[in-house]
This record gives C-alpha cells, structure tokens and sequence, in this order.
C-alpha cells in the first residue's frame, strides 16, 4: 500500500499567506527590536550629557569653595542635584560623601584611577548593588569631585 498515510500539501495560495505572515512576523520583530535599541541608547546618552553639564557645575562650585570650607559634607549638601544624585568628593586624601553606602566603595576603581590618578574626566555606566548607575568624575586640584546618578527610573521607564 502507501508508504505514508495521507496528507495533504497546502495549496498555492496558502503557502503564499504562510510566507508573507511569517516574514511580517520577522519584520516587525525586527523593527520592534530596532527600535527599542535606538531609543535606549538615545535616552541613556542624553541623560549621561545632562548629568555631565551639571556635574561639571558643581565640580566648579566645589573647586571654588573646597578650600575655604571646614567641612566638605556641608559643601556637598549645598550643591544642586538631580534626583538620585549622590556627589562623592576625594580632597587632601579623604573621602568624603553625603551617605556611607555612596561613597568611595561606590565608585568603580577604574574609574577612580583614570579621574584620581590620570587627571582625566570620565563617565561610566555601572551596576551598584543591582541598581544601574552612572559615575561621572572630575579631577580637581588637590583630589577630585564624583557624582553617582542613578539610571533605576530610566531602566524602569524603558521596561
């Protein structure tokens, strides 16, 4: 009798329809993905530039006063920052931070080394604790000025 039971091949017109559904399928997985790709990159680039610019506000801020101020941590305190901004300042050997959790150990090493060591600015994303973190470092005569800016509320935007 017959090698195989019977079965029936899909007809012209329904292969045609299996192919242009399956290759929409891909396309807009594609574009989907596309997508949310370009705009995570656009968001995390233009909320890195803006923690730059007032960063860079407040390393001034700090080099202009660091010096006449007895206490860092008030200086620290004065400073304007965005919400989830943790600034970290390193002067004369000692670190110096509005909370414990946020200070030195916070902050990547090789970050610390190319801001401290090399006298070069920097930024780098990082996770803290579980918790994605951008860490932007200024050098400053005589030590250098950090701030940690949480990038929870972006992540959570984007999921």
């Amino acid at each position: 009798m017959g090698r195989f039971p019977s079965t029936r091949r899909l007809g012209l017109r329904a292969r045609i329809t299996l192919a242009f559904g399956v290759g929409a399928l891909l396309l807009s997985a594609l574009l989907s993905a596309t997508t949310w790709a370009l705009t995570r990159e656009n968001l995390l680039n233009q909320r890195q530039d803006s923690a730059i610019v007032l960063v860079g506000q407040n390393a001034r801020t700090v080099k202009n006063r660091v010096a006449e101020t007895a206490e860092p941590r008030a200086l620290l305190d004065s400073l304007p920052t965005r919400q989830g901004a943790r600034p970290v300042l390193f002067y004369e050997s000692v670190w110096t931070s509005q909370t414990p959790e946020f200070g030195e150990q916070a902050l990547p090493q090789s970050l610390r080394r190319l801001v401290i060591d090399d006298g070069q600015p920097a930024s780098m994303r990082y996770p803290h604790r579980g918790q994605p973190q951008l860490a932007v470092g200024i050098p400053l005569e005589g030590g250098a000025y950090f701030e940690i800016v949480s990038l929870d509320s972006l992540e959570s935007t984007l999921d």
